[in-house]
């Protein structure tokens, strides 16, 4: 007789563009400092007589693509998945790593979000096991609430009262 593969649900969370955008507009911004500065270090602007100047901002201009390639190769291959029982984080460009963290019974979950969070609707969640006696963190995640509540139903205990206080998890003799 065959045995059946149960396909086990995965979710993968989706991670926001907005954090690696601002990144990104920080150095093109650093960028047009630079060049708008090293151009009056220099008497007479950038001019084609002026060879160094343009050798250095050429430099600038190279090392400005590069710090937002890996912004962005970063931001591209980072992300979570919500298993039943785990959740995985997978990062890395060069050096794929992937961390496994098993979540048996997740007592908090804390969403944090900016003022762009808010806007944007991004922002990061801390889970805390107290199995693994560490916090989990899923940083600049798109929708958070959305994963807060799936995260909530898949991985936290409901809430028992036990007369004179509300504990998580199974209710103890008080």
């Amino acid at each position: 007789m065959a045995t059946k593969k149960i396909a086990v649900p995965t979710i993968i969370v989706g991670l926001s563009g907005i954090p690696v955008a601002i990144r990104i507009i920080g150095v093109q911004f650093l960028l047009v400092a630079t060049v708008f500065i090293l151009s009056f270090l220099f008497v007479g602007g950038v001019t084609t007589g002026n060879f160094l100047l343009i050798v250095i901002i050429l430099g600038v201009i190279i090392i400005d693509l590069f710090i937002t390639l890996i912004f962005y190769f970063d931001w591209m291959n980072k992300s979570y998945l919500i298993r039943p029982g785990s959740i995985v984080e997978k990062r890395g460009v060069l050096f794929r790593r992937e961390e496994t963290y098993a979540c048996s019974n997740i007592e908090e979950i804390v969403l944090k979000q900016g003022i762009l969070g808010r806007i944007f609707d991004f922002g990061s969640l801390r889970l805390y096991d107290p199995a693994l006696k560490q916090s989990i963190y899923l940083t600049n995640i798109r929708s958070p609430h959305r994963y807060q509540s799936i995260l909530r139903k898949e991985f936290m205990k409901p809430m028992e009262n036990t007369g004179s206080r509300i504990i998580l998890g199974q209710a103890t003799q008080v």
